[in-house]
């Protein structure tokens, strides 16, 4: 679907882009949720104060990967804006559709991705 191996359709990244609004919504929910929960009001006797701090320490745990994809999909908004989405910020050569279609919020082509070790 590119146009000269170096550019997506804008189809394409039009298509990105109500994706990665799909998931910044869906995500921002999800924190919105959260957040309901931390804050409910709790029955905090000594009996149940573990599994009370258990469950807050889980869904912290939880936000803190939520705001992460959320940054990383707010980022991938704002290169559809400027013109440089789809491009690895390594090496600046095209991210593949396949992996975008996998994971649209990604910054990095396939090799770079595994060079900095952490494959997402």
């Amino acid at each position: 679907m590119k146009t000269n191996d170096t550019k997506l359709t804008s189809r394409a990244t039009k298509n990105y882009r109500e994706l990665l609004l799909s998931n910044n919504a869906e995500l921002q929910d999800a924190l919105q949720i959260n957040s309901y929960q931390l804050a409910e009001p709790r029955d905090e006797t000594a009996e149940n104060l573990g599994p009370v701090v258990q469950g807050e320490s889980v869904t912290l745990h939880l936000n803190r990967i939520l705001y992460g994809q959320l940054r990383e999909v707010k980022s991938a908004l704002a290169k559809i804006e400027s013109g440089s989405y789809g491009l690895c910020e390594d090496c600046g050569e095209p991210i593949s559709e396949k992996r975008l279609q996998a994971a649209p919020w990604a910054s990095y082509c396939i090799a770079c991705q595994e060079r900095r070790g952490a494959s997402r």
